[in-house]
């Protein structure tokens, strides 16, 4: 395989968007930065110091969230990774689709695993992710298993790999057929049902004073015309000078006027009150989707990928065998276990050098 561009180190950090970014290594100059995208936007200085760079998105680099990302691309140190040159594009160097298909298969399904791919093919010695947690339905759907697929396939091969604690990927919350997740599962359903039960409440709290807030409106409806009736009268009486039918006429307005006045400072105060619990009623909703979610990722992790991703070998296997047990935590990768082909590297692949 003829890779697009040398390694300059044996560790290669990829950078992503998601909030487990915060702690990155970026300004290390042990590894080898790989960005995506427009991420420069959070990581400072990453487009002057990236190693390599991933825009695989079509012939033409988007501009969703960076009107400049063009020309930011064409001022980086590195190569810029498309699926075929740009000339506009003086950092533009094709990523090599076929040959990467060829050796792994077709199962991509977004940049991340593109990334891992190539960096498998490079044989670096450590791949480190930040800021990639593949946490969201769209992503946890059809995204993340593409991922730690490569991951798996990374590990089996002996390469460490190095995550966050806060990250998702390769992570469970049981062990399958050894741990029982009923009680978390009940916790969590329990859980669901007691904030279901408040937005209930609040909703019926809201609805109570709703019809409150539309029996006050009709009501100061209905004294407005009474008054502006009233104020008819008074001016016929005051046209002909009837100063004493006047006064009363007089006396009664001003009471319905105080009878307005105060229903609409109580309106004021439902408004403010519905206000309140419908923003109350939302953090509920957000309550209730994190509890959803937490429901499908389950606990707090047994085990975290950045304390220990280092291959161990089997205790059960003899001892000259080209085997590798993995941990928990390889979702589609190596099975414990798994016999490595043979002739395999650690980098497992035959490829020549690109020339400078």
């Amino acid at each position: 395989m003829k890779l697009p561009f040398k390694r300059q180190n044996d560790k290669v950090l990829i950078l992503g968007f998601a909030p487990c970014r915060q702690n990155a290594p970026y300004k290390d100059p042990t590894f080898d930065k790989w960005g995506l995208n427009e991420v420069y936007l959070l990581y400072e200085g990453l487009e002057k110091s990236a190693s390599a760079w991933f825009q695989l998105h079509g012939k033409e680099p988007p501009k969703y969230r960076d009107p400049n990302h063009k020309e930011v691309l064409s001022a980086m140190p590195g190569p810029v990774l498309m699926w075929e040159p740009n000339p506009d594009l003086p950092t533009a160097v094709a990523y090599p689709h076929d040959d990467i298909v060829n050796h792994f298969g077709r199962y991509f399904t977004n940049t991340v695993s593109w990334m891992l791919a190539l960096a498998i093919a490079m044989d670096y010695k450590e791949i480190h992710i930040h800021g990639i947690n593949m946490a969201t339905d769209e992503e946890f759907g059809s995204q993340r298993p593409s991922v730690e697929f490569f991951l798996g396939w990374a590990r089996g091969l002996g390469i460490k790999i190095v995550t966050p604690p806060d990250c998702d990927l390769l992570t469970t919350w049981f062990e399958y057929g050894y741990q029982d997740p009923e009680p978390y599962i009940v916790k969590m359903d329990a859980r669901r049902g007691e904030l279901e039960n408040r937005r209930a409440e609040v909703q019926a709290e809201v609805a109570k004073r709703q019809r409150e807030r539309g029996t006050l409106m009709d009501e100061a409806a209905q004294l407005e015309q009474q008054d502006m009736r009233l104020l008819g009268r008074l001016d016929v009486l005051e046209s002909q000078n009837d100063e004493e039918s006047c006064k009363p006429i007089g006396e009664e307005r001003t009471k319905i006027r105080q009878e307005i006045i105060a229903r609409r400072e109580r309106i004021a105060v439902l408004d403010n009150e519905i206000g309140g619990m419908n923003a109350w009623d939302q953090q509920l909703i957000g309550a209730l989707d994190n509890n959803e979610a937490m429901r499908k990722l389950g606990p707090p992790r047994l085990w975290s990928p950045g304390k220990d991703m280092e291959p161990v070998r089997n205790p059960f296997e003899p001892r000259g065998r080209s085997r590798v047990f993995l941990r928990m935590g390889n979702p589609m990768g190596l099975a414990p276990g798994a016999v490595l082909p043979a002739g395999m590297s650690a980098g497992g692949i035959a490829r020549q050098e690109a020339s400078t």
